[in-house]
């Protein structure tokens, strides 16, 4: 639902999952839905209120996360966290930006019988750079690696990696807005990446270079491109959503013949209708 090392906002992260996330629980760091947990952690500074909780990563990678002011161990909402009972999606900036990097999946280590609450969470992101550190060249069969574990290696080594960098020769910014920041930018697949060969996973022409807010908006499914490259805008979202999602019906991006049978895949499987 969420790829890790991406930029979300609440807004957004409203959008992927078809909810309201404007105010209420959501403005606060810890929001439920559907039985599963966010938690949107400002990491060593204040967050939107001000209040400093002091959440910070640790010197063995591990999150230091606390609770709202008098959060304790035996809140119902605490005791599903620390037992692992749900899905809880990590999601950190460092400072009061209403942008935040999704670090992955979240599991209890350890917590502390403190008020409010203190917890250290493991995560995906940190798994991921372990796996990083594994030089590929040293694996004589890659075949004997899990395929998550492969997928992990190949994607984030290889295909995030050099087909960013061969993007950003051809591309100097997002191929629907201004955004110019590397950092920010994203090589997007056309035919995703779960959906493709090996060939077409490494393929140039299978991807494209937009921001964060763009590369949600495609990957969903809320928009595609004509064979033309006119922007197709799913008739799920209302226009007056379009000024605060950076959309219009005059976005078009230029198209050559090869990327043609990949977005003729993504209007057929992805667009939503």
């Amino acid at each position: 639902m969420f790829e890790i090392n991406k930029i979300y906002t609440r807004e957004t992260i409203g959008i992927i999952l078809n909810t309201n996330t404007k105010g209420g629980q959501w403005a606060t760091g810890c929001a439920s839905f559907n039985n599963e947990f966010y938690l949107f952690i400002t990491i060593e500074g204040p967050g939107r209120t001000g209040h400093n909780y002091n959440d910070k990563f640790l010197e063995n990678g591990l999150l230091e996360w606390h609770g709202r002011t008098g959060s304790h161990v035996n809140w119902p909402t605490m005791q599903k966290i620390i037992n692992n009972k749900t899905n809880i999606y990590l999601f950190i900036r460092y400072n009061d930006s209403p942008q935040f990097k999704y670090i992955g999946l979240g599991k209890c280590i350890r917590y502390f019988d403190e008020v409010p609450i203190r917890i250290y969470f493991d995560y995906e992101e940190r798994t991921l750079k372990s796996l990083e550190k594994i030089d590929l060249n040293e694996i004589e069969d890659i075949s004997t690696i899990k395929v998550t574990e492969k997928e992990i290696l190949i994607k984030n080594r290889i295909g995030h990696s050099q087909l960013k960098k061969l993007l950003l020769t051809k591309q100097e910014k997002c191929q629907l807005c201004d955004i110019k920041r590397d950092e920010l930018l994203i090589a997007s697949h056309i035919k995703p990446w779960s959906k493709s060969n090996n060939n077409e996973r490494l393929d140039i022409d299978n991807v494209l270079l937009l921001c964060p807010q763009h590369d949600i908006l495609f990957d969903k499914g809320f928009i595609s491109f004509s064979d033309e490259g006119n922007i197709i805008i799913s008739s799920i979202l209302n226009d007056d959503e379009f000024p605060s999602l950076n959309l219009s019906r005059n976005l078009r991006i230029n198209v050559n013949e090869k990327q043609k049978k990949y977005l003729k895949y993504h209007r057929e499987n992805i667009l939503k209708k």
